[in-house]
């Protein structure tokens, strides 16, 4: 005549063994058949309460669609990571080992960095403001709701 034997703490339920979890109790998350204070790093605890391996782009998320890191050949835009930065947004590598998508301009669609606009939204003019505080002259390109005075707005280009 077999015996019942409690399951390792933190187990809601468990099979052959007290120690292989099938589930949790609500204050831990199960893991390789173990029930754990929190998942590892490079994984999230699904809505099962089930620690899983966040995506192969991120080496440590909140779920399946929101990253708090990268992995190196990626850039982190908006809680994502992706090889390319997308619109609105130009690559900037930080810290190495990490890349970030930054923000352009609010008039600008796309820009190459934060002074560099490669084409406006609607209603907004490029203009280009040569700045010389010395070696290396420098333009800034710039998309402005109003054009400068003795310009005009072409709307062709």
């Amino acid at each position: 005549m077999g015996e019942c034997e409690d399951c390792d703490e933190g187990c809601s339920s468990c099979s052959t063994t007290h120690a292989n979890c099938l589930t949790c109790d609500n204050q831990h998350y199960l893991h390789l058949n173990s029930c754990v204070d929190e998942c590892p790093g490079d994984m999230y605890p699904n809505s099962d309460r089930e620690c899983t391996d966040c995506p192969a782009e991120c080496t440590s998320c909140a779920t399946d669609i929101f990253c708090y890191s990268c992995d190196p050949l990626y850039y982190f835009v908006k809680n994502t990571c992706k090889l390319v930065c997308i619109t609105g947004y130009y690559p900037e590598d930080g810290v190495p080992g990490y890349k970030f998508c930054r923000d352009c301009p609010s008039t600008c669609l796309e820009c190459t960095d934060v002074e560099t606009c490669t084409q406006c939204k609607d209603g907004t003019y490029m203009h280009t403001q040569l700045v010389d505080p010395g070696p290396p002259v420098k333009n800034i390109i710039s998309c402005q709701v109003e054009c400068k005075p003795f310009t005009f707005g072409n709307d062709l280009t």
